[in-house]
């Protein structure tokens, strides 16, 4: 499964975006006829599909990452969340070859070849991955290779730090999602502040009625692509609120069909 889990320092998007998360499950109708292009609905989950509107606020946002190097690995029960690492470039390469994994990401297909993986992985690992804050996903007992996690964004589609993950086929279904994800949150949301405010723009469906131009507490965004239950029920578990459902107009795969906007306020 697959999905765009949609985050000034704001880290730009650098073009292309990377197309690691598991969390935007873009997808055409299963029941459209061949050659038939999809038709985005006008409503999701009841929610009507209005377009993204955006204002000013102010929140403390995370420091600076700390280098690669220097992170601890995270842990939970079963998993160990550590920083990519060279060797782990043909894990990574079967990962992003496997298509019922790429079709739900911003690229939209599998990695043509090694060289492609290792252009994605180039931002994963130092200097490039220092930016960032995304993690491999590992079993803690074996060291098993199962995916990665983290902060796709610094300024997501709806302005928040957007999260996002990918996990090998064969792992669904066992329980990992929420697992990793609730270890991350746990480490995300532990990392230092800065003590000065920042602006970012948000989109008004995030709030909870703060005023424009307000100091607002900090969000977590998580984006899914039209109605996808699996996605949606790990994240109602993590706490994550549905608020908006709006038309693709950044991911080349999915112009035009309708993403879902998972908010997760700052405990």
């Amino acid at each position: 499964m697959t999905h765009r889990l949609h985050l000034t320092l704001i880290i730009p998007r650098a073009p292309p975006p990377i197309p690691f998360n598991n969390f935007r499950l873009f997808n055409s109708n299963p029941k459209m006829e061949h050659n038939q292009q999809p038709v985005a609905p006008d409503t999701m989950y009841g929610l009507e599909v209005t377009p993204v509107s955006k204002v000013s606020i102010k929140t403390k946002k995370a420091k600076p990452f700390l280098p690669l190097s220097d992170r601890r690995p995270i842990l939970s029960e079963r998993i160990l969340l550590r920083p990519f690492q060279a060797s782990d470039l043909d894990a990574y390469h079967r990962l992003r070859c496997q298509p019922d994994v790429m079709k739900w990401t911003g690229q939209g297909r599998p990695d043509a070849n090694i060289d492609e993986t290792k252009k994605s992985m180039s931002l994963l690992t130092p200097p490039e991955g220092d930016a960032g804050d995304i993690y491999a996903i590992t079993l803690r007992e074996t060291g098993e290779f199962l995916g990665s996690v983290g902060i796709r964004y610094l300024d997501g589609a709806l302005g928040w730090p957007e999260l996002g993950y990918m996990i090998l086929k064969e792992h669904w279904g066992k329980g990992y999602a929420t697992e990793f994800l609730r270890a991350y949150l746990e480490h995300w949301w532990a990392l230092p502040r800065e003590e000065t405010e920042t602006e970012l723009k948000v989109d008004t469906r995030t709030l909870s009625g703060e005023a424009p131009g307000s100091l607002v507490n900090e969000r977590l965004t998580a984006i899914t692509g039209g109605e996808n239950d699996a996605s949606k029920k790990v994240l109602n578990k993590l706490g994550f609120t549905l608020v908006a459902a709006y038309r693709e107009e950044e991911e080349e795969a999915h112009l035009g069909q309708v993403g879902t906007g998972f908010v997760l306020a700052k405990p």
